[in-house]
């Protein structure tokens, strides 16, 4: 099942929701029309209005999502899982050569949050995070930080490097090397 949304939390809704279910599934870049040559998906949960999919797909329209939020909820069996059952698969950033689709199983998003978080001096901070959920930063370091019990912040789509610090004064960034070379290149000297 891929997912496909503009909407950064309503991406993560969705995606909690298939693992929860202990379905995988698969981020989808929020501004590719297509579906892409990599990864071919059976379906496909989208909120984009202009998504030409090559397979099944759903319409994660503004008011199904409001009346999903207010209806009641029925709950389903969770299903048992393993750490070898697959969670998500996603694609490498391409900024080191051509993309690779990565296959995280849940023992794989375990071990790689266990170790972040036993490295990584992000407890309690405000991540800005501007790589998609397509990538593997864009999934593991928003989980990392909700783990240590940080906040993520996505910026608008419009946002200019310069305005990060003093506007949104993250703790850590997140970012593809390409748009680090960008934020250099605008900062002061």
């Amino acid at each position: 099942i891929a997912v496909q949304a503009k909407n950064p939390s309503l991406h993560w809704l969705v995606l909690l929701a298939l693992a929860r279910l202990n379905l995988p599934s698969l981020s989808l870049p929020a501004t590719e029309g297509a579906l892409g040559s990599l990864l071919k998906p059976d379906f496909l949960l989208t909120d984009r209005e202009d998504a030409r999919p090559e397979c099944k797909s759903f319409f994660l329209s503004p008011r199904w999502v409001q009346d999903a939020l207010e209806s009641p909820r029925a709950t389903l069996p969770e299903k048992p899982c393993s750490p070898d059952d697959p969670v998500l698969l996603t694609t490498s950033s391409g900024t080191t050569g051509t993309p690779k689709a990565i296959l995280y199983k849940r023992k794989h998003v375990d071990s790689r949050l266990t170790y972040a978080s036993l490295t990584l001096p992000i407890a309690e901070t405000r991540a800005l995070v501007n790589i998609g959920l397509d990538h593997s930063g864009g999934f593991i370091t928003p989980l990392l930080c909700w783990l240590t019990g940080g906040t993520v912040v996505y910026p608008a789509p419009n946002f200019q490097w310069v305005d990060v610090r003093p506007t949104l004064s993250p703790g850590a960034l997140a970012c593809a090397p390409a748009q680090l070379e960008v934020l250099m290149r605008s900062l002061p000297s």
